[in-house]
């Protein structure tokens, strides 16, 4: 499995996780990008976004504009 990048704003450890979320967008199980953030990162702000495949979500927050 590909290793996640520390957040981008707090550098806290991340993680992806497999979670229930029909509430909030109405899918069964999706994989979420997770973390312990400090209380003012950037991203206890931001809403999480939903994937299908766990790769994907991994590929996507590792992905830095500078690179």
């Amino acid at each position: 499995m590909t290793e996640m990048k520390p957040c981008p704003f707090c550098g806290c450890e991340i993680e992806c996780r497999l979670m229930h979320d029909t509430e909030t967008y109405g899918f069964p199980m999706r994989y979420f990008i997770m973390g312990d953030h400090e209380w003012d990162c950037f991203l206890e702000h931001v809403p999480m976004v939903p994937y299908d495949d766990k790769e994907k979500a991994i590929s996507t927050w590792n992905r830095r504009v500078e690179e």
